[in-house]
């Protein structure tokens, strides 16, 4: 399993774009892209993740999932896309004590 601290992230929310993806993210580490994240249509099947030889991770969600992603991004510290195969591979903190709240 492989694990890369995010350093920044993009979105984008297409008005008219390829058939079911309403969304697109680029997730950034320390030397530059690491990954693309795709937001299909609900209901739509979701593609296995995908690590091609570009190293470029490629992660699928439901359009619906857009803010939950979007606020882990945002209020978390630290964030890491996890490669854990296909089928395993997500977006994720690091263990954190309860009740701990957030820095401001």
């Amino acid at each position: 399993m492989d694990s890369i601290e995010l350093r920044g992230y993009q979105y984008e929310l297409f008005a008219s774009h390829q058939a079911n993806v309403l969304a697109h993210m680029r997730l950034y580490a320390e030397h530059g892209v690491v990954g693309h994240v795709e937001f299909l249509a609900d209901g739509e099947p979701l593609p296995p993740a995908e690590r091609p030889p570009s190293g470029q991770h490629r992660l699928y969600y439901p359009f619906s999932s857009l803010p939950m992603v979007v606020d882990l991004l945002r209020n978390e510290k630290p964030v890491f896309l996890v490669w854990a195969g296909a089928a395993g591979s997500r977006l994720s903190t690091s263990p954190e004590p309860v009740g701990e709240g957030e820095e401001r």
